[in-house]
């Protein structure tokens, strides 16, 4: 018994570290950014910043995350809606797709993320370095949305629609959400996988988004000012 006690406190203290880890790393990352300035050169290998900018994104995005994670567990849901299972759709796919929004809001906005802010990187067009149109923005995100979100609302549709479905049943009738729905994941996987390997294959570092949206990302701390976009 003592045993499973010590293994209960070190796992504990382990995810308190690992959360306080992924916490701490943006204020880091903005300081070191803050003060460095890239030279002309590597006014393109943005692998890096774009890289410590995904990671902030997440923590900018980690309280929307736990608040859906809260809103669809079955009790939760079962309180709030009932037998509204259409309640509990509209819940899922906002869950699904608030990273979307928030991504092409941003770029489409801003050409960047407040990662990319912190990180000092912006995203640009590729063949003028102005800013971005909003289109552009949806396109760098638009083959994962066009694949990936009609698929969700398919799962979401066929388990909530099942006649033996019920929200106050135990955890594993909404367990059968994550089983239809792990085979996206995969997809998602290979897409990620095809970014990265782009991203590292090409002068500019232009991820396969980058050349469907025809957009390039780039430094904002390069040390000529009359380079700066």
């Amino acid at each position: 018994m003592e045993s499973w006690r010590i293994i209960a406190w070190l796992i504990t203290i382990g995810s308190v570290i690992a959360v306080l880890a992924f916490l701490t790393v943006p204020p880091i990352v903005w300081w070191v950014y803050r003060r460095y300035m890239a030279p002309l050169e590597d006014r393109y290998r943005t692998f890096w910043p774009r890289l410590w900018a995904s990671w902030i994104d997440g923590v900018v995005l980690l309280p929307f995350a736990v608040v859906f994670g809260i809103l669809l567990q079955p009790e939760v849901a079962s309180a709030l809606w009932g037998e509204a299972r259409w309640m509990l759709i509209v819940v899922s796919l906002i869950n699904h797709s608030f990273l979307w929004f928030y991504s092409i809001y941003m770029h489409g906005r801003w050409g960047q993320t407040v990662g990319k802010m912190t990180t000092r990187v912006k995203v640009v067009d590729a063949a003028t370095e102005e800013p971005i149109t909003f289109k552009k923005a949806f396109l760098r995100d638009g083959v994962p949305i066009l694949i990936l979100f009609p698929l969700k609302i398919y799962s979401l549709y066929s388990l909530f629609t099942e006649s033996e479905y019920n929200i106050p049943q135990a955890s594993s009738d909404y367990s059968a959400l994550a089983n239809i729905v792990d085979w996206t994941d995969f997809i998602a996987g290979v897409w990620w996988f095809a970014e990265i390997v782009t991203m590292l294959t090409n002068e500019k570092r232009r991820a396969l988004h980058d050349f469907i949206a025809g957009t390039v990302v780039v430094r904002m701390n390069v040390e000529e000012d009359e380079c700066q976009t």
